[in-house]
């Protein structure tokens, strides 16, 4: 009876859990990030759609997921914004379990209309991409006289401890546009990372 309960209980526990996984890295499609002093307005949207990207044993509906944009570089001062220290740019966004809802072919999907949760508005993981929306006044990745989007921006979204990352522009993408004034960067086609890590910085 012992032995039968105890083979009972595992089976379940490997049924339920999410199975930890190395690193995985993937292409970035697309990562557009708009700040603004008018919080409402704030926008961030992270793609990707990398064929070699499968789901596997990731399950957001057991611990939720999050989302980390990070870079590194120089945050500027001053009236003509001439002073300018070595800074870091992160945040990090939770998507809690119950608002996953399990699709066709191992696939899932998240929304959170009201953004009761935070700004992550809607989500998409399935083999071959990742796609995630983020809008309002609890998205805090400053982007407003931070230079330090040159080297590149993380971005990693985790599910379980298992971390899928991408970094834009990597070395052969393309950055649309980078603009801290305004608070706006666009970037596009960005190939794998070799590790998911920060890019370095440039500010000296």
């Amino acid at each position: 009876m012992r032995n039968s309960l105890l083979t009972f209980l595992c089976a379940a526990m490997a049924l339920g859990a999410t199975v930890a996984r190395a690193d995985v890295l993937v292409s970035g499609t697309a990562l557009i990030i708009k700040d603004n002093t008018d919080s409402t307005k704030r926008k961030a949207q992270f793609n990707s759609k990398d064929p070699t990207f499968t789901v596997g044993s990731l399950n957001p509906m057991m611990g939720g997921a999050f989302l980390t944009l990070s870079s590194r570089g120089c945050h500027c001062y001053g009236p003509n914004h001439t002073v300018c220290l070595p800074d870091q740019s992160s945040s990090s966004w939770f998507m809690p379990p119950l608002l996953w809802v399990p699709k066709k072919g191992g696939s899932f999907s998240y929304k959170d209309k009201a953004l009761a949760n935070g700004p992550i508005l809607n989500a998409t993981l399935k083999n071959g991409q990742i796609k995630i929306n983020a809008k309002g006044p609890l998205m805090d990745y400053g982007l407003l006289n931070f230079l330090g989007q040159a080297s590149g921006i993380r971005a990693s979204f985790t599910v379980g401890s298992t971390p899928v990352c991408a970094l834009f522009p990597g070395t052969q993408g393309k950055v649309k546009k980078d603009d801290p004034v305004k608070g706006i960067y666009s970037a596009s086609k960005s190939e794998a990372p070799a590790a998911c890590s920060d890019p370095p910085s440039f500010c000296q």
